[in-house]
């Protein structure tokens, strides 16, 4: 009996307590559905608020719609990531040397043929000697050949002809190699019965001058703005059939003689390069091969870049170029063509 009341008051506080839990609930629920009923009324109030003001307002412009108000100030926000930048790779173009130029701009080393025709030539010394030197004058003819020279203190040069420089090619002669021997200054003229000599003072002798040296004006040449260097479009068959002093071995800084020149589109400031020729070679089979007596054809090596030349003094159909970059040995008839 007592075990029963026991059973019936715990049922009788869990009912208790799930009534007082529901009731809970229910004032939660209540109240959260007079808050939403509350917003909802209260948002469409604002609306019909929002249209009376509205529709006064396009009353008021004349049925015209506001436009909405604009942003005062614009902003963007950029994302800056590295990137991969590609620079073209310039050719560099080389410097050239003016001290090592200089005395091929007033000094020629080669004579064409029609430079050879019109100079003068050393006919005897003042003092009857075999050889003049600094300080001495002499006599030359065939001075007066040179249209709209003055005279009057003009400088001159004193050369010899050497060997003539062919085409390898044709074997055609393009010009004559030209020794330096001296300066001299115009000093007056003498005339005489078959005609009028020039009467010419050494300067400077740096080679004894012997009878029939040849002279001519020297030439006032410097590096002006039509002097850039640049790389020609087209070049054939082109050489080096000179050096100065007839050295075997060219490097940098030596003036080369080129048998291409103006005939032939080089100009002033080209830039070139030479070309060692490939040596041919011979192929060896193993010891394993059948036939070890059957011949094989020789292997051409290919052309190696030995250098690059810069073009400074232009002919008809000679050139010099300065050699500004020596990377193997230069040598005569090497091979001469666009970088």
């Amino acid at each position: 009996m007592l075990m029963n009341k026991i059973t019936f008051l715990r049922l009788l506080k869990h009912f208790f307590g799930l009534i007082l839990l529901s009731g809970m609930l229910g004032v939660n629920f209540f109240a959260y559905a007079q808050d939403s009923e509350g917003e909802e009324v209260n948002s469409s109030a604002q609306d019909s608020e929002n249209e009376v003001v509205d529709s006064s307002a396009v009353g008021e412009n004349n049925g015209e719609e506001e436009q909405p108000p604009q942003p005062e100030e614009q902003r963007r926000t950029v994302k800056l990531s590295p990137q991969i930048r590609i620079l073209k790779q310039e050719h560099k173009l080389p410097v050239i040397a003016i001290e090592a130029i200089q005395q091929f701009l007033t000094r020629p080393k080669i004579l064409t043929v029609d430079e050879i025709n019109e100079a003068g030539y050393v006919v005897d010394n003042a003092e009857q000697s075999i050889f003049s030197t600094s300080g001495d004058e002499v006599y030359v003819d065939q001075l007066d050949t040179f249209a709209g020279l003055s005279y009057e203190g003009t400088l001159f040069v004193f050369l010899t002809v050497g060997n003539p420089l062919r085409d390898p090619v044709t074997q055609n002669i393009l010009a004559y190699e030209a020794t330096y021997l001296a300066d001299g200054e115009f000093q007056r003229w003498q005339r005489e019965d078959e005609g009028e000599l020039a009467i010419l003072k050494i300067t400077n002798a740096v080679r004894e001058i012997e009878k029939g040296a040849k002279v001519l004006p020297t030439e006032s040449r410097s590096f002006g703005e039509d002097f850039y260097p640049h790389v020609p479009s087209y070049l054939e068959d082109c050489y080096i059939i000179g050096v100065v002093d007839q050295i075997s071995l060219i490097g940098q800084y030596q003036v080369v003689t080129l048998n291409r020149g103006s005939e032939d589109g080089l100009e002033r400031g080209h830039v070139l390069i030479t070309q060692k020729s490939g040596n041919s070679a011979q192929t060896q089979k193993d010891s394993t091969s059948i036939n070890l007596q059957e011949e094989q054809a020789p292997l051409l090596l290919p052309s190696r870049e030995t250098g690059t030349l810069l073009v400074f003094k232009v002919f008809e159909e000679v050139s010099y170029a300065l050699v500004t970059k020596a990377t193997l040995p230069i040598n005569l008839l090497d091979k001469v063509s666009i970088p």
